[in-house]
Order: structure tokens, then sequence, then C-alpha cells
């Protein structure tokens, strides 16, 4: 992928992140049979949450063990959080990357 392509696509991330409606922000539409439904956002938006307390477990158990954390590997992190939610360790790795990625190019934003 571009620099320019990833500039894009961590800009377009952090926008959606914020609450932009991703079919504005990447500018595709739903094509006939795939317009989401009320269950559907909801399944969604469950799915995010589920998400974003697996990455704050997986940070607190990479956090060193002198500041309360678990002083864990990363990938042991990921693959202990996994046992517990609906992920895998792989799919927490690639997650827990992107994010911090994503805040390495805009360390001010607010979570």
């Amino acid at each position: 992928m571009s620099q320019e392509d990833e500039q894009f696509l961590a800009d377009a991330l952090e926008k959606i992140a914020d609450g932009e409606s991703a079919e504005e922000v990447l500018d595709v539409k739903a094509r006939r049979g795939e317009r989401k439904s009320a269950a559907i956002q909801k399944a969604n938006k469950k799915s995010s949450l589920r998400r974003q307390h697996a990455l704050a477990w997986m940070q607190a158990a990479k956090t060193p063990e002198d500041e309360g954390g678990l002083g864990m590997a990363l990938e042991e992190a990921a693959h202990e959080v996994s046992k517990y939610f609906p992920f895998s360790a792989e799919t927490l790795l690639q997650y827990f990357r992107v994010k911090h990625r994503v805040e390495a190019v805009n360390p001010y934003r607010l979570n």
C-alpha cells in the first residue's frame, strides 16, 4: 500500500472512530440489499465495544508489573485475552497494531 493510501486510510479510520459516517468518509454507498437494519447496527456496535474492551485488557496485561500490570509480551497478552473474547489472538494483534499505528499518526487524538 502506498504511503498516500495509508494516510487516507488512517485519516478515514480516525474520522469513523470519531463518529462520522463510514459511507460518507469513504465515499461508498450500500448496494441494493445491503442496507443495514437496526439489528445489524446494534450487533456492529456490540462488536465494537467488545473489541475496545479486549484491547483495553491487552494494554493492561502488557503494562509492566511495577506499574500495576501483568508485564506480558504483546503476543502473550493477545493469547490470554482471546480466551475471554470472541476474537482470535491473531485478530487481536491486528486490531492492536492498527489502533496504535493510527495513534502514532495523530498522537493528539482523544479516545
